[in-house]
């Protein structure tokens, strides 16, 4: 109930009554005064009424829901700080691992550089000796040699201790604990021995105790010995004793030969 409309529409009613005696023309006042409604007007003034009822619900329905939507919001922002605090650990992990690849790789390339020098170096120590054996064992120790520096052959890991620890002091060996280390640091020799030539062959004999620079290599592999020549050792860089020819010069002397190469049997049989 309007009290303010109600007394509006008193006050017309009274002075319509007083110049007019009929209910037609207190109603005709009435509408004068703007105080009367069709049933249309009713009717629309309902329905607005009830579409903004359902407004209001449908606003506090939006509202529910955006209230749901930011504490959603602030979960992902939680989860977001958690994860991004993840992947930092998991990145300085990586980098420390990769720190510790690294320094392995650097540990394993000293190590392999090690037994390429040594084995080069016993090699030139049976080289040394003018011995048919020895110097079987050296072409068997630069073989080895090369195959280690080109990756071939990989010798044992080297996996040093983490964190690093400082050794204990060691006592000086003794006599007999020298000659142990000896025994085990020339391991080879036993093996080496084994790989000697047992053949009585002179041209198999003549191949074991000739170096690799004698040689020159054709395209299919096979092994030419050089002949004389006015080069710095004695012997042609560009023709065979058989006759082959090569404009290679100096590249096509091979660095080591194999275990059983392939060498021209002219070659063999021509003096040099």
């Amino acid at each position: 109930m309007n009290t303010k409309r109600i007394a509006a529409a008193e006050g017309v009613i009274l002075a319509a009554l007083k110049t007019r005696k009929t209910a037609a023309g207190v109603a005709v006042a009435l509408e004068s005064a703007c105080l009367l409604q069709s049933p249309e007007s009713v009717a629309e003034t309902a329905e607005m009424r009830s579409s903004l009822r359902r407004l209001d619900q449908v606003a506090m329905a939006r509202g529910r829901e955006v209230n749901r939507l930011l504490a959603r919001v602030s979960e992902l922002e939680a989860e977001r700080h958690s994860t991004n605090e993840a992947l930092s650990d998991a990145a300085e992990a990586l980098r420390v691992q990769r720190d510790r690849i690294a320094e392995l790789e650097g540990a394993a390339a000293e190590q392999t550089d090690a037994i390429v020098r040594w084995l080069l170096k016993k090699a030139r120590e049976y080289g040394s000796t003018r011995n048919r054996q020895h110097a079987a064992q050296a072409e068997v120790l630069e073989r080895m040699a090369d195959k280690i520096s080109r990756g071939a052959v990989r010798p044992a890991p080297f996996v040093p201790t983490w964190p690093p620890q400082a050794e204990p002091a060691k006592p000086h060996p003794t006599a007999g604990e020298l000659a142990e280390q000896r025994h085990l640091v020339d391991p080879l020799d036993h093996a080496l021995e084994a790989l000697a030539p047992r053949t009585t062959d002179p041209r198999v004999l003549a191949r074991a105790n000739r170096p690799a620079s004698q040689y020159l290599r054709s395209s299919t592999g096979v092994l030419h010995l050089r002949r004389s020549g006015p080069e710095d050792d004695g012997f042609s860089y560009h023709y065979a004793r058989c006759g082959w020819h090569t404009e290679l010069g100096r590249e096509a002397v091979p660095l080591v030969v194999g275990e059983d190469p392939r060498v021209c049997s002219r070659c063999e049989v021509i003096e040099p």
